[in-house]
């Protein structure tokens, strides 16, 4: 019997492609980790054992798990999008600035264990914590610059009588 056997020309292997991480939101594109989300819950969740009386702000009820996943998810969302506004409207954050902001940080914790310790404790990593930390100087930076251009006073007008035809 006739048997052909044909010869291939080898393929390329290309190397596998990253898994991308698990996103819990998208916020214009910034992304929040799944892993991000859930160390916060986990946060959020310690704090509210140790003070279980404090509402996490006036009005605001977290009856069930999911009001309080809800709840972290959209603070991670709003602090995303004030840190986003603050950087486009001129605010920027020098590495040299944040180390100086984490030695401050480590000198009120009592050195660097003790910055291990709480870092440890609240669920962060240095990394994390230092990316944490530039959001909110950025936050801080925003809010300050919303409640400068709230005008202090307004025209007011005192009325006794408006008259209408019908």
């Amino acid at each position: 019997p006739y048997t052909r056997t044909a010869t291939l020309p080898p393929t390329e292997t290309l190397p596998p492609s990253p898994t991308p991480k698990p996103l819990a939101a998208l916020v214009n594109g910034e992304p929040i980790t799944l892993a991000e989300f859930q160390s916060e819950l986990a946060r959020f969740q310690a704090a509210r054992q140790e003070l279980p009386d404090a509402p996490p702000a006036p009005g605001i009820e977290l009856a069930t798990e999911a009001d309080l996943q809800a709840f972290v998810l959209n603070d991670l969302i709003d602090g995303r999008l004030f840190a986003q506004a603050a950087y486009a409207a001129g605010f920027s954050l020098s590495q040299a600035e944040l180390q100086t902001r984490l030695d401050q940080l480590k000198a009120n914790l009592g050195g660097e264990q003790a910055l291990q310790d709480y870092l440890s404790a609240n669920h962060y990593t240095l990394a994390d914590f230092q990316a944490a930390l530039a959001r909110s100087i950025a936050v801080a930076w925003m809010r300050d610059q919303v409640l400068a251009s709230i005008p202090t006073t307004a025209e007011q007008i005192h009325a006794r009588q408006i008259l209408l035809y019908n």
